[in-house]
């Protein structure tokens, strides 16, 4: 207490020890009070504050600009979790005779809470041309949510704020089971990761990391089930990681990219004469659609023939007399633009 000559506020405590739990919302107020009054001729109180840290002195009972007698405490201003330690909150009370000043030594304890994933789920595209042990998502570690990355479709980020307190720690990640979706809508669970395409490596780290183990097929959905431990056994809430495996689009492929097929002369127009076979192994209904064409340029014979859409190969009017040999040379396309050409070269049966 520093004295200025008469009588300075008189205060029930001018040294008060408080603590609050991490998990403490920000405007929880401690139950510990002072209670400071002019003890002199002044009727009202000045108070200035010299507060650092994440709790600050508030007036609980009391108006500054009229009452002679004032309440304080002191409460949460800040997100407790990043603020474990000692600090302190302090304040002076004066009246026109002297100056009391006031002190709360702030506890902030860490409560230890299960270590928890940003989001309950997680849906990753992954091309099936992806190579064999190649890192597909990462999971990293955080004890601040600001500190994780909100930018990247491949980051799924566990979030403990106890992690820097001893005992509290992380202890890792655990795969509760996979589900798998083939493209023919049959299904498999497992919670063995050996036999899977992609699996998550978590006996290092964090970061943790999905990776292939094998050849990607298109069309397959893998969703891990993830839960997250600290050392003390808490455990959050599960989150589910999916890995669609997008289709890339390939060349349709024919069986034969030359044929070479004899055709009586008197063949009668709109005969059916030969069917291209043509397939896409592409999952992707509309990448694998096929269509035929027929390519009208001077080294192809196309007056004499037509194809349908579906690659039946027809007569467009009879054979010629004069001519042994034609050649009818077509193309297949995919939905996604790729193609594949056949010719079929027409030898004329006269017999």
């Amino acid at each position: 207490m520093e004295e200025k000559g008469g009588y300075p506020p008189e205060c029930s405590s001018t040294q008060n020890n408080v603590s609050f739990p991490d998990s403490a919302a920000v405007g929880t107020c401690s139950t510990v009070t002072v209670q400071c009054s002019t003890n002199g001729p002044d009727t009202t109180l000045n108070v200035t504050n010299s507060t650092d840290g994440p709790v600050r002195w508030t007036i609980s009972h009391g108006n500054m600009d009229t009452d002679s007698s004032l309440v304080f405490t002191v409460c949460v201003t800040d997100v407790l979790f990043h603020f474990i330690g000692q600090y302190e909150a302090s304040l002076n009370v004066s009246n026109s005779t002297g100056v009391t000043s006031v002190t709360w030594s702030v506890t902030i304890d860490d409560v230890n809470q299960p270590p928890a994933f940003l989001s309950a789920s997680y849906n990753i595209q992954v091309s099936e041309n992806t190579a064999v042990q190649a890192t597909i998502a990462q999971v990293p570690l955080v004890t601040s949510r600001a500190m994780a990355d909100s930018t990247s479709n491949n980051v799924i980020t566990v979030w403990d704020p106890d992690n820097v307190t001893a005992g509290f720690e992380f202890k890792g990640i655990n795969v509760q089971s996979v589900n798998v979706t083939y493209p023919n809508s049959s299904k498999a669970t497992t919670t063995d990761q050996s036999n899977l395409p992609v699996y998550l490596r978590n006996d290092s780290g964090p970061p943790f990391s999905f990776l292939t183990r094998s050849p990607l097929s298109a069309g397959v959905h893998l969703a891990f089930t993830l839960q997250a431990e600290d050392e003390q056994g808490l455990v959050g809430s599960n989150t589910v990681v999916t890995f669609v495996v997008s289709d890339v689009n390939q060349a349709p492929v024919c069986d034969s990219g030359n044929f070479n097929l004899t055709v009586g002369l008197i063949r009668k127009v709109n005969d059916s004469i030969y069917n291209v076979s043509c397939t896409d192994n592409d999952v992707n209904s509309t990448l694998s659609s096929l269509t035929y064409h027929e390519y009208t340029t001077s080294d192809s014979d196309y007056q004499y023939f037509s194809i349908s859409s579906r690659g039946e190969i027809s007569l467009e009017q009879r054979l010629p007399l004069n001519v042994t040999t034609l050649t009818y040379t077509v193309y297949v396309i995919d939905g996604g633009d790729l193609e594949a050409n056949f010719t079929l070269f027409v030898d004329i049966d006269r017999q």
